[in-house]
């Protein structure tokens, strides 16, 4: 939130930089633990609290930074991917989000702008050696295979750090809501992802769904029973059998002890919208 007050202003971002570095440091480590990685990935969707952008910008980061352990990426590699996610949308504090006014999709007002922007915000940083030149890369990339800007003749493709934000920046929209389309489940945000291999790289997005699992954790689920569950945890370590969270009991009553459930058969369940329900689901995530 400093960081775009910054931008606002036209100075550099980098005020908590060093708190931020050591952050992601700390977050390679402990992505080791299982449960951690839980944790974090149920954090990625909670209802943002104050300033939508830097939740979306630190959901994407960490989507990210686990894509990237995935690939291998090394120690301090994951930490530079982790810094330059969580500024790719930077320059969004200055133009913000507007839906076009002539069909679906964003307005060209703030689509390209924020982009342009978010290259300068870089350019005003401090440096901080392959971290701080990473962060501009991604910045003027991460949309230019899912959207298709900016343009020009005889561009490379894009750094593997840009492909991997470009494809966790779209699933947190998705998932999330934007003002131009409502929040889908994490579920069909990611068979989205899988149904457009133009736009969105389907190697990455079979990393996505290595991380996520093919019922990605926040899918509310709808039980043979007629209970309710939400996916803590998507179960990609376990053969894609999530497990949940039960909501309510097959007799709609709510489940005060929030009884965690392995799901053996995923395609026996119904998914829901996930705000088809009065449900507190995203706390489900986290405790």
């Amino acid at each position: 939130m400093a960081s775009q007050a910054a931008v606002r202003a036209d100075r550099s971002p980098d005020f908590h930089v060093r708190h931020l570095r050591t952050t992601f440091m700390k977050i390679v480590e402990f992505l080791r633990t299982g449960l951690f990685s839980v944790r974090l990935l149920g954090l990625t969707i909670q209802p943002s609290i104050g300033e939508p952008l830097a939740a979306h910008s630190a959901a994407v980061a960490c989507i990210s930074i686990c894509m990237g352990r995935l690939l291998g990426l090394s120690r301090g590699g994951l930490a530079d991917l982790g810094f330059s996610a969580l500024y790719h949308d930077l320059g969004r504090a200055a133009v913000g989000r507007l839906p076009a006014l002539d069909g679906p999709g964003e307005d060209p007002v703030t689509a390209e702008p924020h982009v342009l922007l978010s290259v300068a915000a870089g350019l005003r940083g401090k440096g901080y050696g392959d971290a701080g030149l990473l962060r501009i890369v991604v910045g003027q990339e991460h949309h230019r295979l899912t959207d298709g800007y900016p343009g020009g003749a005889g561009l490379r493709k894009p750094h593997v750090y840009s492909r991997i934000v470009g494809v966790a920046d779209a699933f947190s929209n998705l998932e999330v809501g934007t003002p131009w389309a409502p929040a889908v489940s994490p579920a069909e945000a990611l068979r989205r992802l899988q149904a457009d291999p133009e736009r969105y790289e389907p190697a990455l997005v079979q990393v996505l769904a290595d991380v996520m699992g093919t019922i990605p954790r926040g899918t509310l689920l709808q039980m043979k029973d007629r209970s309710v569950a939400v996916v803590i945890d998507g179960g990609a370590r376990r053969a894609n059998r999530p497990v949940a969270r039960q909501l309510l009991h097959s007799t709609g009553k709510p489940d005060e002890r929030r009884t965690l459930v392995e799901i053996e058969r995923p395609q026996d369940c119904t998914e829901l919208s996930p705000y088809a329900l009065d449900l507190d689901w995203p706390r489900a995530l986290i405790g």
